[in-house]
């Protein structure tokens, strides 16, 4: 409910709309009364309807405020190499466009605007930005104005009235056999990179799964496989956590006679065979557990 009330001033009479939200009280002043009753029934109504007032109070929250509560909220439950790549892309192209700006001020026509730019903009090594980097970085500031609207920071969602950029359909290109094991070949002059080539192309296992690997990993008597963590570079360090999913923490078969021979060798030649927990490939730095 929201409610005007006169206060005296120097120069005569001012308006204050007052109303709350929650435990919070909200306040906006006006010289003139007729446009404090207007004000008001517009609160009202807004309230009425379950909308954020926050626009209306005129001071609501930078973009880069709610952005950072938005990761901070996400942080427990994202992979850090995840938080990395939102951060950067907030950086990079949202704060120099929206971050200074009043969250609740961003209009649907601002959003378009900025995919415009963005889209104009080549990357740092002066070739065009393809699609697929504008989606992501759309899908980063979708989320923000997300985080914003559930937490009633913001009356709309500005997105909501802009497409979210096309990515153009990727067709892998897959090697054969014989590609396989002529890059191997010519990678066997630097022991033990011709076996991790075979090995990555016989699992399919990703290259933070592969480089995570341990000792203990490799199961020959049952020809087979175990990944249960993976790795990525973050911040100038390795961190080794979890599968990307629930369902990435797998046991792979090992159906190559070749590739097997060449695991019994690298594991009796590892220089650390003794220790269970050393990483796969020589060399490779030893992980803590998860």
């Amino acid at each position: 409910m929201a409610h005007v009330r006169t206060v005296p001033r120097k120069t005569g009479q001012a308006y204050e709309v007052v109303w709350k939200v929650g435990s919070t009280r909200k306040q906006k002043t006006f010289t003139v009364k007729r446009e404090a009753d207007r004000f008001a029934l517009k609160v009202e109504n807004e309230l009425a309807a379950g909308n954020s007032t926050e626009p209306l109070a005129g001071r609501s929250k930078t973009f880069r405020e709610v952005a950072e509560a938005c990761l901070d909220a996400d942080r427990p439950r994202l992979k850090p190499k995840t938080i990395e790549g939102y951060e950067d892309t907030l950086r990079l192209h949202i704060y120099p466009t929206l971050g200074t700006r009043r969250i609740a001020a961003v209009t649907s026509q601002d959003v378009e605007k900025w995919v415009a730019d963005l889209r104009a903009m080549p990357k740092s090594n002066g070739k065009p930005r393809s699609e697929t980097s504008v989606r992501t970085a759309y899908s980063v500031l979708q989320k923000i104005f997300t985080y914003a609207a559930r937490h009633r920071l913001i009356s709309h969602d500005p997105t909501a009235a802009v497409p979210k950029p096309r990515t153009s359909h990727y067709v892998p290109n897959f090697l054969t056999v014989g590609e396989v094991e002529e890059i191997a070949g010519v990678l066997d002059a630097w022991n033990p990179y011709g076996t991790i080539v075979r090995f990555a192309a016989w699992t399919g296992l990703r290259s933070g799964e592969l480089g995570a690997l341990r000792i203990r990993d490799i199961d020959l008597m049952h020809k087979e496989v175990r990944v249960e963590r993976t790795m990525s570079w973050v911040r100038g360090e390795w961190l080794y956590t979890a599968p990307k999913s629930e369902r990435s923490k797998r046991t792979v078969p090992l159906l190559d006679e070749g590739l097997i021979a060449e695991m019994k060798t690298l594991l009796n030649e590892h220089p650390h065979r003794a220790d269970p927990d050393a990483g796969l490939w020589p060399g490779k730095i030893r992980s803590h557990a998860i």
